[in-house]
């Protein structure tokens, strides 16, 4: 049953994601504000019927993140195309993903900081090159606004892969290292999107943007849907 559920939620995820990345390309707004909101929603569905059929607990907080990251996409299509509140609410969601993959992992945080210094190192002198890289258009053009947003995203970025790397160490399972993987995805999503608005004209941003993000939020999902299955944990964030 639950591969078929796998099979009935990712179908159409990747089926909408592809025909939005259309809409952007070939320039059909009203189809993107049609399924744009979508995706998130059956990402939803996807960890709320998993955990029942799996019988593990749902954490309510893994929700919030996924209802946060609804709202941005909500905020970024073409309807509303309010930039700043659609970055606010994906800055909510990295938050409570980062304190949720934290929380779970405590007691073990520092030692696997310790064990992989030298990867999350790598990762945080890629994200302040980024940073770098945008400062000096934003001085140039005086958006004082993004002067705060963008180090709030590079750090919000830096704590999501720090606590997916604690929590695929935490969780040793393949399971665990697709949340990582979404981690990292979710860095060249939010780079290409930055880099993109603010900096370069990176040459087909929306599919590099969009693809990235929603294959990041499918592995977070997955990932930490069965690794709550496959470690027998069903514990709730209290």
């Amino acid at each position: 049953m639950i591969k078929r559920l796998n099979l009935l939620i990712s179908i159409p995820y990747f089926l909408f994601t592809i025909l939005v990345i259309f809409s952007r390309i070939f320039k059909y707004p009203e189809l993107e504000n049609l399924l744009r909101p979508t995706l998130m929603l059956l990402l939803i569905l996807w960890y709320g019927f998993g955990s029942a059929m799996q019988k593990t607990k749902i954490n309510w907080f893994f929700i919030v993140a996924l209802v946060f990251a609804l709202l941005g996409d909500i905020f970024r299509m073409p309807l509303f195309d309010n930039f700043i509140l659609g970055l606010v609410f994906f800055l909510f969601s990295h938050f409570v993903y980062s304190i949720l993959f934290l929380w779970e992992s405590r007691g073990q945080i520092i030692r696997n900081i310790n064990d992989s210094w030298l990867f999350l190192l790598i990762v945080f002198l890629i994200l302040v090159s980024v940073l770098i890289s945008l400062l000096p258009p934003l001085i140039i053009n005086n958006q004082a606004v993004f002067l705060v947003a963008l180090p709030t995203l590079i750090i919000a970025l830096y704590l999501l892969v720090l606590s997916t790397n604690v929590y695929s160490s935490v969780n040793n399972t393949i399971y665990g290292r697709y949340v990582m993987l979404g981690g990292l995805f979710f860095i060249f999503s939010d780079s290409v999107l930055a880099i993109n608005r603010f900096s370069l004209d990176v040459r087909l941003s929306s599919v590099w943007v969009l693809s990235s993000y929603v294959i990041a939020q499918w592995f977070l999902v997955y990932g930490y849907m069965n690794s709550k299955r496959d470690s027998g944990s069903d514990q709730l964030l209290a």
